[in-house]
């Protein structure tokens, strides 16, 4: 039988659609076979993470939490990386964090400067004891031991120590001074990043709308680390480095979530303001010449344009944990809202979803100046300029 030919259009298909989540638990040896050197560090790693999610809870989407690492794994080898340290270090991403969650909550120790000095110490325990059991592999099957520092460095990287920052963790990312071991690093976030996207299904709009403006954090600073790493050519057209591929396919599935969002508001019974909103935004745009002014507000402004200045720094209070500023950028869009759609006699639920709406709007645009204008990035949001400006701390 005549096999036939895939067209052209089907082929691009193939290279623009979204990198779907894991629905079943497949074979290990799917993604490293017995027979590879690295096989006895994975298989460990892989024993570890299985013991731990038989005693965590399901994922909030309903999933097998062994489903997330093995998603994370997926995304990898479908962008292109074939390198077995990797996939060690996606298997086990989360181990020591999930393992520290655990001792706090069987020892009951509390969330604050002294419950997290022990938890640290705990923390520091399990690496250690992590870094001298793959050492000891190393030894017996003869392996380079420099690629347990190499997994240990980067596990290292991708766990959010107690009392730290969101910022701050993924600001270390970026930080590290070796480049073979953050460029995995980076990729492990990015397919972590798209996987946590795609289980978003039971949060609540205001939920949705804060895991993808975390995204959008991680998207903007790769996309300024990607281009200082392979100069700027690498946003036109496509690429065949695995970054790329990464960043790209957690843009579109933040995207994607975006446009839920706004679908999702639509519902509420907004829809005859939808064009006063959209508008809104492109006169934003054309006026300000680009989205580089997210983080200002101008409180004199009356035009519904308003509405779209300082999403940026509104979101980046709740990351902080300034939850009274946040509130009060609430509450001050509640209070526009209000007299700007007067006529329409919107309850509080409506007027929320009119909020949910134009933000998830304005990132959803965002997000696609990301993917397709090759030097656009958002000023003033990237880990460099952060940490310079002391918006990085630890708390």
């Amino acid at each position: 039988m005549v096999m036939k030919k895939a067209s052209e259009e089907y082929r691009v298909f193939q290279v623009i659609q979204h990198f779907l989540p894991l629905k079943e638990i497949k074979k290990i040896e799917e993604y490293v076979p017995k027979s590879n050197k690295y096989y006895p560090l994975f298989i460990y790693l892989y024993n570890r993470v299985v013991l731990l999610c038989n005693k965590v809870p399901l994922r909030k989407n309903g999933d097998n939490s062994l489903l997330h690492p093995l998603s994370v794994m997926h995304s990898l080898k479908l962008s292109g990386v074939n390198d077995v340290v990797t996939y060690c270090i996606a298997l086990s991403h989360d181990y020591v964090e999930d393992m520290v969650d655990l001792y706090a909550k069987k020892n009951n120790i509390s969330n604050d400067n002294g419950g997290n000095r022990k938890l640290r110490a705990y923390e520091k325990k399990l690496f250690a004891e992590i870094q001298n059991d793959l050492k000891e592999i190393c030894k017996r099957e003869s392996i380079d031991c420099s690629i347990s520092y190499t997994i240990i460095k980067a596990l290292n990287l991708l766990t959010r120590h107690k009392g730290e920052f969101y910022y701050v963790s993924i600001s270390e990312i970026f930080n590290c001074d070796d480049e073979e071991i953050k460029e995995r690093a980076l990729q492990v976030k990015l397919a972590d990043a798209t996987h946590n996207i795609h289980c978003v299904e039971t949060f609540d709009e205001p939920r949705m709308l804060y895991t993808c403006f975390k995204n959008l954090f991680i998207l903007n600073s790769t996309k300024d680390y990607l281009v200082q790493k392979y100069g700027k050519d690498i946003f036109y057209g496509e690429s065949s480095i695995s970054s790329r591929k990464l960043f790209a396919k957690c843009a579109k599935a933040t995207f994607g979530v975006l446009i839920d969002v706004c679908d999702s508001c639509k519902m509420k019974r907004i829809v005859e303001v939808i064009y006063i909103l959209e508008l809104a935004f492109k006169k934003y745009v054309f006026i300000k010449a680009g989205l580089g002014g997210v983080t200002d507000i101008n409180p004199n402004e009356p035009h519904p344009m308003r509405l779209y200045q300082a999403v940026i720094r509104k979101y980046d209070h709740r990351l902080h944990h300034e939850y009274k500023e946040f509130d009060k950028r609430r509450k001050s869009e509640m209070d526009y809202c209000k007299k700007f759609f007067k006529d329409f006699k919107f309850n509080d639920e409506q007027l929320k979803a009119i909020i949910n709406y134009k933000d998830a709007y304005a990132l959803k645009e965002v997000m696609a100046r990301l993917l397709y204008q090759p030097k656009y990035y958002l000023t003033k949001f990237i880990s460099s300029e952060l940490s310079m400006k002391g918006r990085i701390r630890k708390r």
